[in-house]
């Protein structure tokens, strides 16, 4: 009985390449954020909901490879987040979300090169192309977040309600406050 070690070579290169991706999804810059939660000022709920959503697909994608690599009889190896996003713990996500774009844009780079080596693999090659679809998705929804013409401008004026701006009294409004003042300064 001879075996085809064209078939298994194939077949491992495929689950060394989607080892590489799972990790990279899994432990991605996003996914570390939905733990890490950083705090979000009003205006930038839309990012903070984009970013979840983001996190969420990458856990999706990273079990569906994982699944993939199981089938192929390979073996699912661990991963961890890199010792460096610790240094975006209790940073605001306005902050963050450049370094998030770029992530998602090496991501989007790392996968497309994953489906090129993924070619005698019909199946691996239609998961992780999908995968790149979401990924490009995501960096152009935070591309436009993040464009200087979408971002929400700071308030002009933070004052109170009782200095904010009025507008011009009537003459007629005047005269029956002025009227309103005297005759409640002569009743006292």
């Amino acid at each position: 009985m001879t075996i085809d070690n064209r078939h298994i070579t194939k077949r491992e290169h495929s689950v060394e390449v989607l080892n590489h991706l799972l990790a990279l999804l899994d432990c991605s810059l996003a996914r570390y954020l939905s733990f890490a939660r950083p705090w979000v000022r009003r205006r930038y709920l839309l990012l903070d909901a984009i970013a979840r959503r983001m996190s969420y697909e990458h856990e999706i994608f990273a079990r569906r490879i994982a699944r993939l690599i199981s089938d192929r009889r390979g073996m699912v190896q661990s991963c961890v987040f890199p010792m460096g996003f610790t240094s975006y713990n209790d940073l605001s996500l306005e902050f963050l979300a450049p370094r998030l774009l770029e992530h998602q844009r090496a991501l989007v780079v790392t996968a497309e090169e994953s489906a090129k080596q993924l070619d005698g693999d019909l199946e691996a090659r239609r998961v992780v192309n999908k995968i790149v679809a979401s990924l490009q998705r995501y960096a152009e929804l935070l591309q436009e977040l993040l464009s200087p013409n979408r971002v929400a401008p700071p308030p002009a004026n933070e004052a109170s309600v009782d200095e904010a701006p009025r507008r011009p009294a009537s003459s007629v409004e005047r005269k029956r406050f002025e009227q309103f003042a005297v005759e409640t300064h002569t009743a006292a």
